[in-house]
C-alpha cells in the first residue's frame, strides 16, 4: 500500500530579467503535481516546460 498523496496544481511562474536599464518580464501559467510521501514527510513539486529545444522538467523537493 502507498502513503503517497498526488495532488494536480495550477503554477503561475514570473521571471524578471534586467540587463543594464532594460528589464524583461515573462510569466508563464502550467499544471503540475504535488506529491505528498507519509511515510518519510518528504514533499514534492513536479511541473514541466515545454519550449522549442524541448521540455524541461522541474522537481522541487523539501
Amino acid at each position: 500500500m502507498s502513503n503517497k498523496e498526488k495532488t494536480p496544481v495550477q503554477l503561475r511562474l514570473k521571471t524578471i530579467s534586467k540587463q543594464e536599464m532594460e528589464e524583461e518580464r515573462t510569466e508563464l501559467t502550467l499544471s503540475g503535481v504535488f506529491y505528498l510521501d507519509h511515510t518519510t514527510g518528504s514533499r514534492y513539486l513536479h511541473y514541466e516546460e515545454e519550449q522549442e529545444a524541448g521540455t524541461i522538467r522541474t522537481v522541487f523537493k523539501k
